[in-house]
């Protein structure tokens, strides 16, 4: 038989204290419509972003469109009815760091 002792190692980033989560910011870089320079795209290739082909609707209605499934996807995935939401859209670096 095994009688060694069990040791629990916690983590030093995680607190000790149960923390709540009251506010969820979904911060997206889409840049629809705009491609990395270093990119080889294969042909065919995937479209859709949040089951949504943002290349059938203006860039502006696009971005709306996958921040709204993307934040309900996720408020099914959380299934907490309290916890506000905040979408920076395409955001600059400074609208990031606020």
């Amino acid at each position: 038989s095994n009688t060694q002792p069990h040791f629990i190692v916690t983590p030093s980033w995680r607190l000790k204290e149960r923390m709540k989560t009251v506010g969820v910011c979904l911060v997206l870089a889409l840049n629809i419509g705009t491609d990395p320079p270093d990119l080889n795209k294969p042909s065919p290739c995937a479209k859709l972003q949040c089951w949504i082909d943002p290349t059938s609707i203006s860039r502006a209605k696009a971005k709306e469109r996958i921040g709204e499934r993307l934040e309900q996807q996720y408020a099914k995935w959380q299934q907490r009815s309290k916890l506000k939401y905040r979408r920076a859209l395409d955001p600059t670096w400074d609208m990031v760091k606020e």
